[in-house]
């Protein structure tokens, strides 16, 4: 009998009745000063962590807490107060030209963390960077706070950028430190348990079902694909994509595909110079855009694609099933653990090509079997009801949790 992992989500069959949201947390756990650290935050970065901290402070301060975002930017600093939380944006000290030598973001960031934690006091530091949660781990006793590691990504399985990474010792260490982990998927609880010998609490990522409202404006005569992720990140899958598409439009020709994410100029060129010349006006590139857009254009959409490969859990497929939109994503990816053929279709990525997928007919059969299951009047219902269960005031507390038992071990422990 295998080993029962220590998950923490919603049970899917019989569904979990939703915990009812509280402003007051007087009874369960005191209020905490709370530091949510990551290197760089929307809207100069706009990916799903970004924005997931976002959505976590301000869980974490309607319940009670004092939240600090402690993250950077180009230029000056600054601070910006928000309902219940505060972002502090530091100078950054790195610059795109030391990625040539290795050096990313994350490896000069953790001097940043090491000197906001010096100067404020906190209860709780949670970090998305191994490097932070080592920082933090070097602070003198009487400032350093419980530490969470919350990892949401699984790391390549080959190299496809040069990192400085010493061979993943500063890693373990890292993981080894931290006094709570959060992995968010089973997939990446057994890789990092694997790989770190360090067991982790699992939570899926939580959806705001009150911004991504269920949807039924769909034009299934002309049906929309809409990929929003970064496809400058050769992993996610881009070129595959726009491969597929062709295929797609032999049996689908009224689909178009939108592409919500930065893209630049010449990467836009060399993604439509792979559709063939009579499809390249159906495929639409919207930019970024505005977060407030996003719920639109989800709800919209027939079929949200993520093609990418390393992917431990996707929010954009969370609020895709928010708005009743179903998803097409790898069999790779962590979404598949709660993706069934009520909400969507997985495909086999197939060898790695330039770092990315390569089965261009499995992802457009994918597509064209999810664009039929879009159509059907009760998908829209059952994608909203899974969503349901992942929502922030199911899953919300599960976090709080992980906070709680790390201070009361550290209380024990003096």
């Amino acid at each position: 009998m295998k080993p029962r992992l220590p998950v923490t989500l919603p049970q899917l069959d019989p569904p979990v009745a939703p915990l009812a949201a509280s402003t007051n947390i007087a009874g369960e756990m005191p209020s905490c000063r709370i530091a949510i650290v990551h290197p760089t935050n929307w809207p100069h970065v706009r990916r799903g962590t970004e924005r997931f901290m976002n959505e976590f402070a301000r869980y974490l301060g309607q319940r009670g807490h004092q939240v600090r975002i402690i993250c950077s930017r180009p230029g000056r600093g600054g601070s910006i107060s928000n309902p219940g939380w505060v972002a502090d944006y530091h100078r950054s000290l790195w610059h795109p030209s030391m990625a040539r030598l290795g050096l990313l973001e994350y490896h000069l960031f953790p001097f940043t963390t090491y000197a906001a934690l010096l100067r404020e006091r906190f209860d709780v530091m949670h970090c998305f960077n191994f490097t932070d949660a080592l920082a933090a781990a070097y602070l003198p006793r009487r400032c350093r706070p419980v530490i969470v590691l919350h990892l949401n990504c699984i790391p390549p399985d080959v190299p496809y950028r040069r990192v400085l990474s010493l061979g993943g010792a500063v890693l373990r260490r890292a993981v080894q430190a931290a006094d709570e982990i959060i992995t968010v998927s089973r997939q990446q609880h057994q890789y990092f348990e694997k790989r770190c010998g360090r067991t982790s609490t699992t939570i899926y990522v939580p959806v705001n079902t009150e911004t991504f409202a269920l949807s039924t404006r769909r034009d299934h005569d002309r049906p929309t694909i809409l990929c929003a992720s970064a496809l400058e990140d050769q992993r996610k899958g881009g070129r595959v994509l726009m491969r597929a598409f062709n295929l797609v439009k032999e049996t689908r020709p009224t689909a178009v595909l939108e592409i919500s994410s930065q893209v630049n100029g010449d990467l836009q060129s060399s993604l439509l110079d792979l559709v063939a010349p009579q499809w390249r006006s159906d495929v639409h590139f919207h930019g970024p855009g505005d977060l407030d857009d996003l719920p639109a254009l989800l709800g919209r959409a027939a079929v949200v694609v993520l093609p990418s490969l390393w992917e431990a859990f996707s929010m954009v497929l969370m609020e895709s099933w928010a708005t009743g939109t179903p998803v097409v994503t790898t069999e790779q990816s962590g979404s598949q653990e709660v993706l069934d053929l009520l909400v969507g279709r997985t495909f086999e990525p197939g060898p790695i090509e330039m770092a990315g997928p390569s089965n261009v007919e499995g992802l457009a059969q994918a597509i064209i079997e999810t664009l039929e299951l879009s159509s059907r009047p009760e998908t829209p219902g059952n994608c909203r009801s899974l969503a349901e269960r992942f929502a922030w005031p199911v899953l919300g507390p599960s976090f709080e949790d992980v906070f709680r038992r790390a201070l009361e071990r550290r209380r024990h422990r003096k």
